[in-house]
């Protein structure tokens, strides 16, 4: 079989036998693109490709299910499947829980080939052996600390801690771990490969590359509701790529638009920050934005 290995910006494709071992995938990412076998953590679907086991050993579950079919219902699946107790199951699509008392049709990003990522709630024993809490090395040009991160922080987060501990504006900032930019301050470190004891480089930007932010742009979005709110209803929007999603929000409200709730939105299938313009979450004329009802806590993002 083909596979498709994705490492951030990098894709390349292999050929790989039912019995290959986790490790020989590992060896030809790290021939193909230069990234160390111990620095590598793959993973499908949110499992963990285990060193010791090959392609046939790994557990990845294809299941048909119809626009109708029930959150619950696929957490009964999994059990019979898997033998994972439904009270442990949390699914969710690209970091988007799925909600125990809704079906797949009040999900619109759920697609054919979406992939459901399942995770285990972990025992108290498993919390004890894998603390979220981990220790990096933020190395500059002449110097190195170590910093105490959280597994699930983004690089935003990464640069506002390197910020207040060694003084070094955000603004010049530029991160790198294995020879890859962090360039996407709202994504995980994990999404990144970052564990127990990586190393970040950091490298400063000069003043001359420091430039304004450009011109606004005016851009023509959709916005595409759930089937439980106005029977997925698509309304188009114009508003400047420099507007919020606050301000998007207060424009459907106050033109009655939406009812009077608290809404979520959902760009290429991550939620969106309040605060954080069109631009700065890569929005495009004719892209389509997803609303929800609902709230999402700072931690979840």
């Amino acid at each position: 079989m083909v596979v498709v290995i994705v490492a951030w910006e990098h894709e390349f494709a292999i050929e790989v036998g039912s019995k290959e071992p986790v490790l020989e995938i590992k060896r030809n990412i790290e021939q193909n693109l230069g990234v160390p076998m111990s620095s590598q953590t793959l993973s499908v679907s949110g499992w963990e490709l285990v060193d010791g086991l090959d392609m046939e050993d790994d557990p990845i579950v294809t299941e048909e299910v119809g626009s109708k079919e029930t959150v619950l219902d696929i957490k009964r699946n999994i059990e019979q499947n898997l033998g994972v107790p439904m009270a442990l199951q949390t699914l969710s699509v690209s970091g988007w829980e799925l909600v125990d008392g809704l079906d797949m049709e009040d999900y619109p990003i759920v697609t054919e080939g979406t992939k459901i990522d399942l995770i285990i709630k972990p025992t108290l024993e498993a919390l004890l052996n894998h603390p979220t809490k981990i220790q990096i090395t933020v190395k500059f040009s002449s110097r190195q600390i170590s910093i105490e991160v959280d597994r699930t922080e983004t690089v935003r987060s990464l640069k506002e801690k390197i910020h207040i501990i060694d003084g070094t504006p955000i603004k010049r900032m530029l991160l790198f771990f294995c020879g890859i930019e962090l360039d996407e301050d709202f994504r995980n470190l994990s999404e990144y490969g970052i564990r127990e004891f990586s190393e970040i480089i950091v490298f400063l930007k000069t003043m001359n590359r420091l430039r304004d932010d450009p011109p606004s742009r005016k851009l023509s979005v959709i916005v595409q509701t759930s089937s439980s709110l106005l029977n997925a209803a698509t309304i188009p929007v114009e508003m400047k790529d420099s507007s919020t999603v606050n301000d998007l929000r207060q424009l459907l409200l106050s033109n009655k638009i939406l009812p009077q709730e608290d809404y979520l939105f959902i760009h290429k299938q991550r939620i969106m920050r309040d605060n954080c313009s069109l631009r700065w979450h890569g929005v495009e004329s004719g892209d389509f934005l997803y609303v929800f009802k609902g709230t999402v806590s700072r931690g979840e993002y």
